[in-house]
């Protein structure tokens, strides 16, 4: 995901190769986490929530010598809790300080954990969570990265068919930048047409064809 965006972007293939291999190794260092504060299943304690916000540092500490990989890159593995409104960690740096391999990784990676199946909560759907981000998260990621990943995931066109989180099928048949992950759809079993944007019940769970 972090190589699409970076090529949403426009960067270049080395570029490109050293933030896809930055969004791999970004959570490497969860490896030093006792697994018994991974596989928790209740609420973290304060002691406990201060460790896993260590995943950054023993994850740039696992990297910080392999040659193959840029400082950039490095950097980025070790920013990429950082947010722009300086709530992240483990420093909590200011956004001006943030590099943009790292405001990358961060907008990959949430979108990834709030899509995955977690011990403690189900997975959320994608167009369900790019609404989060770009809405709820306003102003902690960066507004070029989180619109190169609304661009990926949202790669529809007229004539796409899909299935709402409501378990019907329909077809887009108009869609708008303002509203990308909300089109005008029309619902194969009845023919109801269908303005999404209106619609704040009901999310595309999944594009089909």
């Amino acid at each position: 995901m972090s190589g699409l965006m970076a090529k949403r972007l426009g960067m270049d293939t080395g570029k490109k190769i050293q933030v896809t291999l930055a969004g791999v190794l970004a959570d490497c260092g969860m490896a030093k986490i006792p697994l018994s504060i991974l596989t928790k299943e209740t609420a973290l304690t304060e002691s406990q929530f201060k460790e896993i916000k260590m995943h950054p540092v023993y994850s740039y500490k696992m990297v910080k010598d392999i040659s193959l990989l840029k400082p950039e890159t490095k950097l980025a593995i070790f920013q990429h809790h950082e947010r722009l409104d300086d709530s992240g960690y483990p420093t909590g740096e200011n956004k001006e300080r943030i590099h943009l391999f790292s405001k990358i990784i961060a907008v990959a990676d949430v979108f990834h954990a709030m899509t995955s199946e977690r011990i403690y909560r189900s997975r959320q759907l994608p167009f369900q969570v790019l609404e989060q981000i770009k809405e709820d998260h306003f102003g902690k990621y960066d507004i070029q990265a989180v619109q190169a990943l609304i661009d990926i995931i949202t790669d529809l066109s007229i004539g796409t068919e899909i299935r709402l989180s409501n378990g019907e099928e329909a077809e887009v048949m108009f869609l708008t930048r303002e509203n990308p992950t909300r089109p005008l759809i029309q619902v194969k079993s009845t023919g109801t047409i269908m303005d999404l944007a209106k619609r704040r019940d009901l999310f595309v769970e999944e594009v089909l064809s």
